[in-house]
């Protein structure tokens, strides 16, 4: 079955040299020729080689992020966000947007479950063209107190659309999730990956209904801790 099987052993005081540690070497090719026994390996058949392990990592978080010139961009990136969802946040509540929409479903004559299926929906349409967080930054401003109006807990329906975006996230066309899976798996097939979410996806979905249903189960652990 294997015409030549490499092997790199490390031991405590590094890599094991096949040049200077013969009788080590002896004995690690002796254990694997008898592990393997099913494949009826020779023990010449075992071949070592000696590798480099005292390459620097490509990130070092203990030194790297003692350096300005690393972390400042993340933190001005973050900030940067941060000051344009608020922005936008102000934006629409001055010009009227968030009072419109809200009077809007409120007038609707919808129930609150009705109106709820419908920003599921919406988030649903969304994940599959943009990403998660320009989803939360475009609807939560106007959803939030929509929500809040009606009655909905906010931190059920926080995790309530949480999970709704990133169902909205699995299923095609566009199906974000499924394609950074693809990127760390090449060889598995697109298709193959849609049909293998769609028992998560059910999963998901399942979830939304019931903490729609019962908001309790998304704040019950939340109040516990509140109250230690």
């Amino acid at each position: 079955v294997f015409k030549k099987l490499q092997v790199t052993v490390i031991h405590d005081d590094g890599v094991l040299d096949p040049a200077k540690d013969k009788a080590r070497v002896d004995l690690v090719r002796q254990r694997i020729v008898d592990a393997m026994g099913q494949y009826s390996l020779a023990p010449d058949q075992v071949a070592f080689r000696p590798t480099r392990f005292d390459r620097p990592p490509l990130v070092d978080w203990k030194e790297d992020f003692k350096k300005p010139s690393v972390y400042l961009p993340l933190l001005y990136a973050l900030l940067l966000l941060l000051f344009c969802a608020q922005l936008y946040s102000r934006v629409l509540s001055m010009t009227g947007v968030t009072n419109a929409a809200k009077e809007f479903f409120i007038s609707s004559g919808l129930g609150p479950f009705e109106v709820l299926a419908i920003m599921v929906a919406i988030w649903f349409v969304l994940g599959c063209l943009i990403d998660s967080i320009s989803i939360i930054l475009l609807t939560v401003p106007v959803f939030a107190p929509v929500a809040m109006a009606l009655g909905f807990d906010p931190l059920a329906f926080a995790i309530l659309g949480i999970l709704a975006i990133e169902t909205g996230l699995l299923p095609p066309p566009f199906g974000i999730l499924a394609f950074t899976v693809k990127a760390a798996v090449p060889e598995a097939n697109v298709g193959e990956i849609f049909r293998g979410a769609i028992p998560y996806w059910v999963a998901l979905f399942a979830v939304i209904v019931v903490i729609a249903a019962f908001p309790k189960i998304a704040t019950w652990l939340p109040d516990k801790m509140l109250k230690l």
